[in-house]
């Protein structure tokens, strides 16, 4: 009962996920004669091509592509894919009477690129693809998790967009498509990776031992001692390396400055933190 009930919310969430990508695409992007790559982008440029409907090129145009991640992600996937690119098709035919929301390009782009955008996020964040260049991103990102799927998205996708400006006839829709795809992958970036963002802060400072103490029983985290040395003064320093989630930051401010006013603290991002504490290996 317990793996049905996880069986139906998976599914319910890709089904989800298609049908706010085809609102996106219906509402803003498809009228407006903007592809933001995929499949999808490449049906709407042969449909004006070509009088098919997008959904149903989108099908047709997903087979060879159903047969390489069947290939490199197994059977799971190209199962969860071919239901998500099924029923993006029939949201796509389904909803094309839906009016023109936004005829101004910078609108469309915008609320086109972050609403498909979320919805394809959303079913790759249930380990499916809606077909096309999102299958080629999950192989490539499997195999090289340093490369973002969006950031992969934006450079196989803008060969797609290149097409649509020629079939279009229209450098400005072209323009617009390039941002409208930016704006998708970086939606779908923030989804499928922003859980992920943590801070990685580096303190420097004589009192480093109560520092670490006070971080590892006021904030719950464990601390790391780097050894360096001063190039100005050649003194021998430790350095304090610690994790840390968004919303620990204020706190770990907060310590430091009751302990040591004079710390040195440099606060990054780090992309992505496994281990105790954050996300399992």
């Amino acid at each position: 009962m317990k793996n049905n009930g996880k069986f139906i919310i998976k599914y319910f969430y890709i089904t989800l996920g298609t049908l706010i990508a085809a609102l996106g695409l219906n509402l803003f992007l498809i009228p407006n004669q903007l592809a933001v790559g995929g499949v999808s982008g490449l049906s709407t440029a042969v449909n004006h091509l070509i009088n098919i409907p997008v959904g149903t090129l989108s099908v047709i145009l997903n087979v060879p592509l159903f047969i390489l991640g069947m290939i490199f992600e197994g059977k799971s996937f190209a199962v969860k894919s071919l239901f998500a690119t099924f029923t993006l098709a029939v949201f796509l035919d389904v909803f094309s009477f839906v009016p023109n929301l936004a005829p101004d390009l910078v609108t469309a782009s915008v609320f086109g690129g972050a609403l498909s955008g979320f919805g394809f996020g959303l079913v790759l964040l249930k380990g499916a693809s809606t077909g096309g260049s999102d299958i080629i991103a999950k192989i490539i990102n499997r195999r090289r998790g340093h490369l973002s799927i969006g950031n992969i998205l934006f450079v196989t996708d803008i060969l797609i967009i290149l097409f649509a400006t020629v079939v279009f006839k229209s450098i400005n829709t072209g323009l617009y498509s390039i941002f409208a795809l930016y704006v998708c992958s970086k939606t779908i970036d923030l989804l499928t990776e922003g859980v992920k963002f943590a801070k990685l802060a580096f303190i420097i400072s004589d009192n480093h031992i109560n520092i670490a103490k006070e971080i590892n029983r006021k904030i719950n985290r464990g601390a790391t001692f780097l050894t360096g040395k001063g190039a100005y003064s050649y003194k021998s320093k430790y350095v304090i390396m610690c994790s840390l989630k968004k919303n620990e930051i204020t706190m770990l401010k907060e310590l430091i400055y009751k302990i040591d006013p004079k710390a040195f603290m440099i606060i990054t991002d780090a992309r992505e933190v496994l281990g105790e504490g954050f996300i399992k290996i």
